[in-house]
Protein backbone atom coordinates (compact mmCIF):
# COMPACT_ATOMS: atom_id res chain seq x y z
CA UNK A 1 0.00 0.00 0.00
CA UNK A 2 2.67 1.98 0.96
CA UNK A 3 4.64 1.71 -2.39
CA UNK A 4 1.21 2.36 -4.60
CA UNK A 5 1.08 5.84 -2.46
CA UNK A 6 4.37 6.81 -3.41
CA UNK A 7 3.86 5.78 -7.17
CA UNK A 8 1.48 8.21 -7.63
CA UNK A 9 3.25 10.99 -5.92
CA UNK A 10 5.93 10.55 -8.75
CA UNK A 11 9.38 9.55 -8.75
CA UNK A 12 10.94 8.01 -5.88
CA UNK A 13 7.84 9.35 -4.16
CA UNK A 14 8.74 12.52 -4.34
CA UNK A 15 6.58 15.57 -5.30
CA UNK A 16 7.03 19.45 -5.47
CA UNK A 17 6.60 20.70 -2.17
CA UNK A 18 4.10 23.63 -3.96
CA UNK A 19 1.55 21.32 -3.92
CA UNK A 20 -0.51 19.60 -1.29
CA UNK A 21 -1.56 16.32 -0.91
CA UNK A 22 -3.66 14.66 1.89
CA UNK A 23 -3.96 11.46 2.95
CA UNK A 24 -7.13 10.16 5.05
CA UNK A 25 -7.70 6.95 7.38
CA UNK A 26 -11.55 5.47 7.66
CA UNK A 27 -12.24 4.63 11.27
CA UNK A 28 -15.58 3.47 12.14
CA UNK A 29 -17.15 4.88 9.13
CA UNK A 30 -15.60 8.54 9.73
CA UNK A 31 -12.66 9.94 7.37
CA UNK A 32 -9.70 11.03 9.86
CA UNK A 33 -7.55 13.10 7.10
CA UNK A 34 -3.59 13.99 7.61
CA UNK A 35 -3.12 17.39 7.03
CA UNK A 36 -1.11 18.77 3.88
CA UNK A 37 1.49 20.30 6.11
CA UNK A 38 1.97 17.16 8.61
CA UNK A 39 1.76 14.84 5.35
CA UNK A 40 5.37 15.63 3.78
CA UNK A 41 8.84 16.50 5.18
CA UNK A 42 11.48 18.10 2.69
CA UNK A 43 13.15 15.62 0.79
CA UNK A 44 16.79 16.90 -0.06
CA UNK A 45 18.98 18.65 2.89
CA UNK A 46 19.77 21.87 0.42
CA UNK A 47 16.07 21.81 -1.52
CA UNK A 48 12.63 22.91 -0.38
CA UNK A 49 11.45 22.28 -3.83
CA UNK A 50 11.01 18.31 -3.63
CA UNK A 51 9.13 16.75 -0.26
CA UNK A 52 8.37 12.96 0.28
CA UNK A 53 5.74 11.99 2.18
CA UNK A 54 5.76 10.63 5.97
CA UNK A 55 4.91 7.42 5.64
CA UNK A 56 7.26 3.60 5.85
CA UNK A 57 6.09 0.39 5.13
CA UNK A 58 6.12 -2.06 7.99
CA UNK A 59 6.25 -5.60 8.08
CA UNK A 60 2.95 -6.83 7.47
CA UNK A 61 0.71 -8.05 10.38
CA UNK A 62 0.16 -11.97 11.31
CA UNK A 63 -3.33 -11.13 11.55
CA UNK A 64 -6.15 -11.66 9.01
CA UNK A 65 -6.61 -7.99 8.27
CA UNK A 66 -5.50 -7.13 4.54
CA UNK A 67 -3.92 -3.91 6.29
CA UNK A 68 -2.59 -2.82 9.56
CA UNK A 69 -1.47 0.97 9.84
CA UNK A 70 0.82 2.43 12.75
CA UNK A 71 -0.80 5.72 12.79
CA UNK A 72 2.19 7.80 14.00
CA UNK A 73 3.05 11.85 14.75
CA UNK A 74 1.94 13.14 11.68
CA UNK A 75 -1.85 11.51 11.84
CA UNK A 76 -2.29 12.36 15.29
CA UNK A 77 -1.25 15.45 14.80
CA UNK A 78 -4.02 16.69 12.81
Amino acid sequence: MVSSIKNKLGRGGMYPCSEPHTLAFQIGGVLFPVDPRDFGTQALTNSVSLCTPNIVATDPPRSSSLYSWSLGTPFLKS
